[in-house]
């Protein structure tokens, strides 16, 4: 019986998922130069998507992906995610097998992310993460884990956050006759789920996070959004109440569309109109790209 269940386990593919940052990105929207960047950067960061149970027969997968990865120096991914959602449970052989990916990565100057550990698992793992804390991070799931990596990438490419103009480059000028200027407090709620649309806000600097209210109002997040970013363009073009609710999580200063500042624009500036419809196709294009690249990672 344990040589069945040793065989049988040693076929099921531990690796659900096998991406890299430019197939799948976090769930915090950034502007677009950023998030430009971030794909064409995606290949520093490896995402390994486990499942089942992890023993030694299918943990040594995990080593060998890494180690396959793992070029000569300065051509490795600057970061490994071994995501462990989907894992039902770690054998403490497996636990040595990950202590010799982190001693590879130590080598290779590559930091380990870890993300989605449960109790059992967290507490399994409490040794390698002490041992190796110049190398090895946990994060609380594959999202967090993700968004730390491309906050590590986009400082080491100079800080390129906040480094927008008032207005995106692709935004007329005259559109500022239109837009009115608002700050938001750390809490302050932008717009609420359900409630009739407030119009366009346009993030120049701050952060704020879009939520999903439940009926039981239990909040879900659905993504993070930076400056350079836009929010409230859906509810208004559609006419129909917030999707979502949106706080934010620092201090917001934004440009505002109001709905009837955005319906004086369509009836007088049509030039300028024109370019806002653009603008904002734009940014829903780059949503659904960015939805396609995961989809189709996933199902490769």
């Amino acid at each position: 019986a344990t040589g069945l269940f040793v065989l049988r386990y040693s076929r099921i593919d531990v690796i659900k998922h096998d991406l890299t940052g430019a197939e799948h990105q976090s769930n915090i929207e950034r502007s677009p130069a950023d998030t430009d960047y971030l794909v064409a950067a995606g290949n520093s960061i490896l995402i390994l998507e486990l499942q089942g149970f992890v023993f030694f027969g299918t943990a040594n997968r995990v080593l060998g992906r890494v180690r396959e990865s793992l070029g000569p120096a300065g051509r490795s991914p600057r970061f490994a995610i071994l995501d462990f959602r989907r894992v039902t449970g770690v054998d403490s052989s497996a636990v040595a097998i990950f202590e010799r990916v982190a001693l590879l990565a130590r080598e290779r100057g590559v930091a380990v992310v870890i993300t989605a550990l449960g109790g059992a698992e967290t507490a399994q793992f409490s040794d390698l993460v002490n041992s190796y804390a110049d190398v090895v991070e946990l994060h609380a799931d594959l999202d967090h884990g993700l968004a730390r990596c491309e906050d590590e990438l986009l400082f080491e490419a100079g800080g390129r956050e906040g480094t927008e103009p008032e207005l995106p480059a692709d935004l007329p000028r005259d559109l500022a006759t239109y837009l009115v200027d608002r700050s938001f407090a750390p809490g302050d709620v932008l717009m609420r789920q359900g409630d009739r649309s407030p119009g366009i806000y346009l993030i120049k600097t701050g952060r704020a996070t879009v939520f999903l209210e439940g009926s039981d109002g239990q909040r879900v997040r659905l993504r993070t959004l930076l400056s350079g970013t836009v929010l409230g363009e859906i509810s208004l073009y559609r006419d129909e109440p917030c999707t979502a609710t949106v706080v934010a999580d620092a201090t917001c200063e934004v440009l505002h569309l109001t709905p009837e500042s955005f319906a004086r624009l369509c009836r007088v500036d049509f030039r300028v109109a024109a370019e806002l419809h653009a603008f904002v196709a734009r940014t829903l294009a780059g949503r659904v790209s960015h939805a396609n690249r995961a989809i189709r990672a996933l199902h490769d």
